[in-house]
């Protein structure tokens, strides 16, 4: 038991290699902890936590946000301050960590535009594969073609990504 946890220790402190590192998703979840207002008060997060949530890739393509968030935020702590979110059930605390973002949008609008960009982020890779797998039920290809037309995905994807055109 003490070498499993070990390999987990392992994996989210950065000591394992490239492919078993947790550690930069591990940094990631705890940025965004900042979109509860409950952790947002307990933890008294600063310009400086919001300046690093903008090094995650969603937040940092969206740089025009940062300074608004700086300016925001002892708004967006006085908003959090009396609000205590339960976390034992995830249906809840999911609905009350959104309803407070759905009632605060005009009174914090970067944090709460910031907020629909995080909550949209996929913890897997399910509706990738939901989308290839419809592809492939669609257009029976063979193998060789089904990789060449991911390649052509996986170019169009990160050309839109980069704000890059065809052509």
């Amino acid at each position: 038991l003490a070498s499993g946890f070990k390999y987990l220790e392992d994996r989210l402190t950065g000591k394992c290699s490239a492919p078993l590192n947790c550690a930069p998703e591990l940094e990631f979840f705890d940025l965004v902890r900042a979109f509860n207002p409950t952790f947002a008060c307990e933890k008294r997060i600063n310009a400086e936590w919001v300046r690093k949530l903008f090094q995650i890739s969603p937040l940092a393509c969206a740089d025009d946000l940062l300074e608004p968030m700086c300016a925001e935020l002892p708004r967006y702590l006085a908003e959090a301050k009396d609000v205590r979110i339960d976390r034992k059930s995830v249906d809840d605390f999911t609905k009350a960590v959104l309803e407070f973002w759905r009632f605060r949008v005009r009174i914090l609008p970067s944090w709460a535009r910031a907020a629909r960009i995080v909550f949209a982020l996929s913890c897997n890779s399910a509706s990738c594969e939901r989308v290839f797998s419809l592809m492939e039920s669609m257009f029976p290809f063979t193998s060789q073609q089904t990789c060449v037309l991911s390649d052509d995905i996986g170019g169009a994807v990160m050309l839109k990504y980069n704000k890059r055109g065809l052509g």
